[in-house]
Protein backbone atom coordinates (compact mmCIF):
# COMPACT_ATOMS: atom_id res chain seq x y z
CA UNK A 1 0.00 0.00 0.00
CA UNK A 2 2.91 2.44 0.56
CA UNK A 3 4.52 1.59 -2.67
CA UNK A 4 1.61 2.22 -4.38
CA UNK A 5 0.80 5.66 -2.76
CA UNK A 6 4.93 6.72 -3.39
CA UNK A 7 4.36 5.29 -7.13
CA UNK A 8 1.08 7.57 -7.32
CA UNK A 9 2.91 10.77 -6.60
CA UNK A 10 5.38 10.09 -8.85
CA UNK A 11 8.15 8.11 -7.25
CA UNK A 12 10.62 6.11 -8.94
CA UNK A 13 11.76 3.14 -6.81
CA UNK A 14 14.68 1.70 -7.79
CA UNK A 15 16.09 -1.82 -5.61
CA UNK A 16 19.88 -1.61 -4.84
CA UNK A 17 22.46 -0.21 -2.28
CA UNK A 18 23.80 3.35 -1.51
CA UNK A 19 27.92 2.93 -1.41
CA UNK A 20 28.49 6.63 -0.51
CA UNK A 21 26.72 9.85 0.23
CA UNK A 22 29.13 12.83 -0.99
CA UNK A 23 28.15 16.90 -0.25
CA UNK A 24 29.10 18.77 -3.33
CA UNK A 25 28.62 22.47 -2.36
CA UNK A 26 24.81 23.04 -1.58
CA UNK A 27 23.93 19.48 -3.04
CA UNK A 28 24.81 15.77 -2.68
CA UNK A 29 25.40 13.30 -4.71
CA UNK A 30 24.44 9.34 -4.07
CA UNK A 31 26.82 6.72 -5.08
CA UNK A 32 24.84 3.81 -5.53
CA UNK A 33 25.28 0.28 -7.46
CA UNK A 34 22.16 1.09 -10.03
CA UNK A 35 23.88 4.84 -10.74
CA UNK A 36 24.26 7.95 -9.34
CA UNK A 37 22.17 10.73 -8.09
CA UNK A 38 22.58 14.73 -7.46
CA UNK A 39 20.08 15.76 -5.19
CA UNK A 40 19.58 18.94 -2.62
CA UNK A 41 18.16 16.13 0.07
CA UNK A 42 18.32 12.81 1.14
CA UNK A 43 16.46 11.14 3.77
CA UNK A 44 18.05 8.51 5.67
CA UNK A 45 15.24 5.34 6.43
CA UNK A 46 17.23 2.58 6.00
CA UNK A 47 16.73 0.69 9.42
CA UNK A 48 18.65 -1.58 11.48
CA UNK A 49 19.70 -5.25 10.27
CA UNK A 50 20.21 -7.86 12.93
CA UNK A 51 24.03 -8.20 14.56
CA UNK A 52 26.13 -10.88 13.26
CA UNK A 53 28.90 -13.01 15.25
CA UNK A 54 31.86 -12.67 12.05
CA UNK A 55 32.68 -15.89 12.37
CA UNK A 56 33.98 -18.46 10.30
CA UNK A 57 30.96 -20.92 8.42
CA UNK A 58 28.14 -18.33 9.17
CA UNK A 59 28.09 -16.23 5.96
CA UNK A 60 28.23 -19.37 4.38
CA UNK A 61 25.42 -21.55 6.40
CA UNK A 62 22.91 -18.50 6.45
CA UNK A 63 19.54 -19.46 5.39
CA UNK A 64 20.80 -23.06 5.72
CA UNK A 65 21.23 -23.57 9.32
CA UNK A 66 22.10 -19.98 10.54
CA UNK A 67 19.29 -17.75 11.49
CA UNK A 68 18.39 -14.33 12.95
CA UNK A 69 14.51 -14.95 13.00
CA UNK A 70 13.15 -17.15 15.54
CA UNK A 71 9.57 -16.41 14.66
CA UNK A 72 10.49 -16.92 11.35
CA UNK A 73 12.39 -20.31 11.43
CA UNK A 74 11.24 -22.27 14.35
CA UNK A 75 9.44 -24.77 13.03
CA UNK A 76 12.49 -26.01 11.26
CA UNK A 77 13.88 -26.87 14.37
CA UNK A 78 11.60 -29.47 15.41
CA UNK A 79 13.23 -32.51 16.82
CA UNK A 80 16.30 -30.68 16.38
CA UNK A 81 19.29 -29.79 18.41
CA UNK A 82 19.51 -26.06 18.11
CA UNK A 83 21.96 -23.19 19.68
CA UNK A 84 20.20 -19.64 20.56
CA UNK A 85 22.90 -16.77 20.96
CA UNK A 86 22.56 -13.94 22.78
CA UNK A 87 21.51 -12.70 26.28
CA UNK A 88 18.85 -10.04 25.96
CA UNK A 89 15.04 -10.43 26.08
CA UNK A 90 15.13 -11.95 22.26
CA UNK A 91 16.94 -14.63 23.01
CA UNK A 92 15.44 -15.72 26.23
CA UNK A 93 12.07 -15.58 24.32
CA UNK A 94 13.63 -17.59 21.41
CA UNK A 95 15.10 -20.19 23.26
CA UNK A 96 11.50 -20.39 25.07
CA UNK A 97 9.82 -21.14 21.58
CA UNK A 98 12.36 -23.22 20.41
CA UNK A 99 11.51 -25.29 23.34
CA UNK A 100 8.47 -26.31 21.78
CA UNK A 101 9.89 -27.59 18.37
CA UNK A 102 13.28 -28.75 18.90
CA UNK A 103 14.77 -31.63 21.60
CA UNK A 104 17.36 -29.48 22.28
CA UNK A 105 18.42 -25.83 23.10
CA UNK A 106 21.79 -24.65 24.30
CA UNK A 107 21.64 -20.98 25.10
CA UNK A 108 25.04 -19.06 24.64
CA UNK A 109 25.81 -16.14 26.10
CA UNK A 110 29.00 -14.78 26.53
CA UNK A 111 28.21 -13.26 30.25
CA UNK A 112 27.21 -14.89 33.35
CA UNK A 113 24.51 -12.68 33.54
CA UNK A 114 21.55 -11.63 31.46
CA UNK A 115 20.24 -8.51 30.18
CA UNK A 116 16.79 -9.95 29.87
CA UNK A 117 14.04 -9.82 32.49
CA UNK A 118 14.40 -11.78 35.85
CA UNK A 119 11.07 -13.54 35.61
CA UNK A 120 11.81 -14.38 31.87
CA UNK A 121 15.28 -15.96 32.43
CA UNK A 122 13.40 -18.01 35.40
CA UNK A 123 10.80 -19.19 33.28
CA UNK A 124 13.51 -20.46 30.73
CA UNK A 125 15.57 -22.16 33.39
CA UNK A 126 13.01 -24.90 34.42
CA UNK A 127 12.49 -25.46 30.85
CA UNK A 128 13.93 -29.68 31.04
CA UNK A 129 15.62 -29.06 27.16
CA UNK A 130 16.84 -25.68 27.33
CA UNK A 131 20.09 -25.87 28.75
CA UNK A 132 22.34 -22.85 29.74
CA UNK A 133 25.92 -21.92 28.18
CA UNK A 134 27.57 -19.14 30.30
CA UNK A 135 30.65 -17.17 30.01
CA UNK A 136 30.88 -18.86 26.13
CA UNK A 137 30.94 -17.71 22.80
CA UNK A 138 30.61 -19.28 18.80
CA UNK A 139 34.22 -19.13 17.15
CA UNK A 140 33.07 -21.27 14.23
CA UNK A 141 30.13 -23.03 12.27
CA UNK A 142 30.95 -25.97 11.22
CA UNK A 143 29.17 -28.35 8.38
CA UNK A 144 29.25 -29.56 4.74
CA UNK A 145 25.87 -28.77 3.16
CA UNK A 146 24.34 -27.49 6.19
CA UNK A 147 25.14 -26.95 10.16
CA UNK A 148 26.73 -29.96 11.43
CA UNK A 149 28.29 -28.40 15.28
CA UNK A 150 30.19 -25.19 16.56
CA UNK A 151 33.20 -24.56 17.86
CA UNK A 152 32.80 -22.40 21.48
CA UNK A 153 35.31 -21.14 23.86
CA UNK A 154 35.14 -20.05 27.48
CA UNK A 155 35.94 -16.97 27.84
CA UNK A 156 37.39 -17.09 31.45
CA UNK A 157 39.20 -19.89 31.22
CA UNK A 158 39.96 -20.18 27.27
CA UNK A 159 38.65 -24.08 27.09
CA UNK A 160 37.22 -25.16 23.85
CA UNK A 161 35.08 -27.61 22.48
CA UNK A 162 32.43 -28.44 20.05
CA UNK A 163 28.97 -29.14 20.11
CA UNK A 164 27.00 -31.04 17.08
CA UNK A 165 23.74 -28.85 16.76
CA UNK A 166 21.48 -28.64 13.33
CA UNK A 167 20.91 -25.13 13.52
CA UNK A 168 22.01 -21.72 15.43
CA UNK A 169 19.57 -18.48 15.48
CA UNK A 170 21.33 -15.23 16.40
CA UNK A 171 19.85 -13.22 19.08
CA UNK A 172 22.19 -10.97 19.37
CA UNK A 173 20.37 -7.46 18.34
CA UNK A 174 20.42 -5.15 15.95
CA UNK A 175 23.34 -2.82 14.19
CA UNK A 176 22.76 0.14 11.76
CA UNK A 177 24.60 0.37 8.33
CA UNK A 178 25.29 3.64 7.94
CA UNK A 179 29.19 4.14 6.53
CA UNK A 180 27.60 5.73 3.20
CA UNK A 181 26.90 8.53 5.50
CA UNK A 182 28.65 8.30 8.36
CA UNK A 183 31.35 11.11 7.64
CA UNK A 184 28.56 13.41 6.99
CA UNK A 185 25.85 13.53 10.14
CA UNK A 186 26.36 13.13 14.00
CA UNK A 187 25.90 9.63 15.49
CA UNK A 188 25.48 8.40 19.01
CA UNK A 189 27.84 5.47 20.59
CA UNK A 190 24.96 2.63 19.35
CA UNK A 191 25.91 4.05 15.44
CA UNK A 192 22.43 5.58 15.38
CA UNK A 193 22.12 9.13 13.28
CA UNK A 194 21.30 11.99 15.96
CA UNK A 195 18.18 14.03 14.90
CA UNK A 196 15.76 16.64 16.21
CA UNK A 197 12.06 16.67 16.39
CA UNK A 198 11.94 17.62 12.60
CA UNK A 199 14.33 14.72 11.36
CA UNK A 200 16.96 16.89 10.74
CA UNK A 201 20.30 15.84 11.30
CA UNK A 202 23.79 17.61 12.10
CA UNK A 203 24.29 18.34 8.22
CA UNK A 204 21.54 20.72 6.53
CA UNK A 205 20.17 18.51 3.85
CA UNK A 206 19.96 15.65 5.32
CA UNK A 207 16.78 14.10 7.50
CA UNK A 208 16.92 10.35 8.74
CA UNK A 209 13.86 8.55 10.15
CA UNK A 210 12.97 5.24 11.81
CA UNK A 211 15.29 2.62 13.60
CA UNK A 212 18.51 3.90 12.19
CA UNK A 213 17.96 6.99 14.32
Amino acid sequence: IFEKQARDFGAEILFGYVTMVEKINDHFKVISNVGEFETKTVIVASGKVPSRLNVPGEDKFFGRGVSTCVSCDATFAKNKVVAVVGGGNSALEGAEVLSKFANKVYLIHRRDQFRADEITVEKVKRLPNVEFVLDTVVNEIIGDKKVEKIVIQNVKGGEMKELYVDMVFLEIGYETKIDFVKHLVQTDSYNQIITNKAAETSCPGIFAAGDVT
